[in-house]
């Protein structure tokens, strides 16, 4: 570790932090991620590093550690042996309840309390770690929704982020070789990814703490600065995307489902940019055409998606503009503050063009090229309260049977009533149509979109299709030679089915342990409760006995009615769901009582009841969110290598000053 600064991270993901920090002189000690894909993948790019090799330097949950004061201690009293004074401590424990991607929606469809949440709370588990570790300089990370978070529906905008200001200003650690408690100096700042070379806006929130001995040995330059003198100047605008992902197009080789194994012909690296996420990590070889290429599998598109495609590329390509997309939004704002008609029929959009454009008119086009919006959530939430308006203007066409529609194929008037029904359902037209098209080039504003776990919303700048796993880690700030382990993707229509696994894996885990309860109950000759069972009921214990051990899908069998029983299965059903989103202790309880006991609770107590549901919970709270992790996700939660690159190179300045 000659001349490098001591790092350990927490909620690590797949690496990004880590990796910006480890390229500003930074060596990780110690890493804690909970997921094992996006662990693999943190670990299969360090093999060079001799501290990770040892399983003690890994942790995947970070509770077992923070939960348990023997074993954290005995952690300090290591890491301290081997290293002394760490340097950092960094991290960002999940957001899922203040993104304004992913969960964040359940909060309010649950009506639930963001505080309720587990993972809400993990940055208390990260503020008792930095505690007991005492390190010289911490960095805490997340989304810009922890700024305006509230604990309830009827709480107050923020609450929940001076709760977590509190808590790590409130730290009193005590450093090796050190007799008294020290705090630390905290400051915060919104960044954005785009002011330090990223291809994306993406805002982070970032706090920052520096021990107060290490802080007074600053210069007085910095220590009167108690606004930002923690953070790193803004520095080189953010590179267009052709410039970033244009030495991966392969012209030849865009078949739906197929992949690019080398990189492409004519190809060769052509800036700056493209030649440092080229670059191999040991040797600093550049790889030229025709040499390997990883993760660059195209998604399979069906052919009506090919289409789509294609048309918002012939439309965007000619109808796009950066002041006519802020008008519309203006427009629109406008429209549904005060009602104002002047903006009725100037809400239409190019990506709702790209499946009704048959039946739209040439002035309605027009309107289009004066009137397009971006895909932001906000402007997608906008459009689907005005989406009435433009319903009404595509059911007219059909219902005059006008010459547009007669002459569609069956398969188009097929889409367009199809898609009709989804403007209904408002949550998946907001999906649907939410797709942008990825410009080459920016406009003088630079980047405005930000990179998450979903790739359905980005098309290719020049191709009819989603972009890579390279292309998607290259917008992270990912060098070609970083490796990704997990599934490619869920598969997006395929959601649905991984989260029935996902309900089902629970299922078996709950009543394995039910299992056991029962066996022991129905063994025992003297038992009553067994005894008294009807043949029929002992039957049925019996086969459900057997498809635990058979591990297959679960067959709820009871004396209700068909009807009623799907209506209860549905309910219980939602409720796992519910758990598996947000793992509120109300669902959980109701999983447990309503679905699997239903069978088996003639031959338990009520004690023993909420024992094996106090059991199972525990175990499940850590197993429900362990399992497979595309890599697509993986990328979109990481945190921007150049932004944490800029960040690790000020703050080591600060160490070493």
């Amino acid at each position: 570790m000659a001349n490098k600064l001591s790092s350990i991270d927490l909620f690590s993901g797949c690496g990004g932090l880590s990796l910006g920090l480890e390229q500003a002189g930074f060596e990780t000690i110690f890493v804690n991620e909970l997921n094992a894909d996006a662990m693999e993948s943190f670990l299969m790019n360090r093999q060079h590093n001799p501290y990770l090799k040892e399983p003690a330097n890994r942790a995947y949950d970070l509770l077992e550690i923070t939960q348990k004061p023997e074993a954290l201690r005995s952690l300090r009293k290591r890491l301290h042996s081997e290293f002394g004074d760490i340097d950092v401590v960094c991290g960002g424990p999940p957001c899922q309840g203040y993104s304004g991607i992913g969960h964040r929606s359940t909060f309010k469809e649950l009506n639930t309390k963001k505080e309720a949440i587990p993972t809400n709370h993990l940055y208390k588990e990260m503020a008792k770690f930095i505690q007991e570790l005492a390190p010289r300089a911490f960095i805490f990370e997340n989304v810009r929704g922890l700024l305006s978070a509230r604990k309830t529906a009827q709480g107050s905008p923020g609450e929940f982020w001076e709760d977590i200001q509190t808590e790590f200003k409130d730290i009193q650690a005590k450093p090796p070789k050190k007799n008294e408690a020290l705090g630390y100096v905290v400051q915060w700042k919104l960044l954005l990814a785009k002011d330090y070379g990223v291809p994306q806006n993406r805002p982070r929130v970032i706090m920052i703490g520096i021990r107060e001995d290490v802080h007074a040995q600053l210069p007085d330059s910095v220590k009167e600065n108690t606004q930002d003198s923690f953070y790193p100047p803004k520095t080189n605008g953010a590179p267009d995307l052709i410039d970033v992902l244009g030495d991966l197009v392969d012209e030849n080789h865009i078949r739906s489902g197929g992949s690019t194994t080398t990189y492409p012909k004519k190809a060769d690296p052509k800036n700056k940019y493209q030649k440092e996420l080229r670059r191999k990590t040991r040797n600093g070889v550049i790889p030229k055409q025709g040499d390997p290429l990883t993760e660059h599998d195209y998604s399979r598109h069906s052919p009506q998606v090919v289409r789509k495609f294609k048309r918002i590329h012939k439309s965007g390509q000619s109808l796009l503009g950066p002041q006519q997309e802020q008008l519309a939004n203006e427009r629109c704002r406008r429209y549904i503050e005060y009602k104002d008609p002047t903006y009725k029929n100037k809400i239409l959009k190019e990506r709702f063009i790209a499946d009704f454009a048959p039946l739209l008119t040439e002035t309605e086009l027009e309107k289009i090229r004066l009137n397009e919006m971006n895909s932001s959530a906000k402007e997608r939430t906008l459009f689907v309260r005005i989406l009435d308006e433009v319903e009404k203007k595509i059911v007219a066409a059909m219902e005059e049977r006008s010459s547009k529609w007669t002459k569609l194929r069956a398969e188009d008037k097929d889409r367009i009533q199809y898609n009709l029904k989804k403007i209904h359902a408002k949550k998946d037209y907001q999906k649907k149509f939410s797709q942008r098209l990825l410009p080459e080039r920016w406009d003088e504003n630079g980047p405005n979109i930000t990179v998450t776990g979903s790739t359905e919303d980005i098309i290719h700048f020049s191709q009819p299709r989603i972009l890579t796993v390279r292309e998607w880690a290259r917008l992270q700030g990912f060098p070609d030679w970083y490796q990704f382990a997990g599934p490619r993707t869920t598969g997006g229509p395929r959601r649905a089915g991984d989260i029935d696994k996902v309900q089902r894996t629970l299922y078996i885990e709950i009543l394995q342990e039910v299992a056991k309860e029962i066996q022991e109950k129905k063994t025992r000759q003297e038992n009553s409760a067994w005894n008294n069972l009807s043949t029929e009921d002992k039957e049925r214990i019996e086969h459900n006995l057997e498809k635990i051990k058979s591990m297959t899908n679960i067959e709820i069998k009871s004396g209700m009615k068909t009807t009623e029983k799907k209506q209860q299965e549905q309910k219980t059903n939602d409720k796992c769901k519910n758990y598996v989103k947000c793992k509120t202790p109300k669902s959980k309880n109701k999983i447990l009582k309503e679905r699997f006991l239903a069978d088996f609770d003639p031959l338990l107590t009520e004690t023993e009841l909420m024992r094996i549901k106090k059991d199972v919970e525990e175990d499940l709270e850590k197993k429900a969110w362990a399992r497979d992790l595309p890599k697509y996700t993986q990328i979109g939660n990481a945190v921007p290598v150049k932004l944490a690159f800029a960040i690790g190179v000020h703050i080591k300045d600060l160490l070493e000053s």
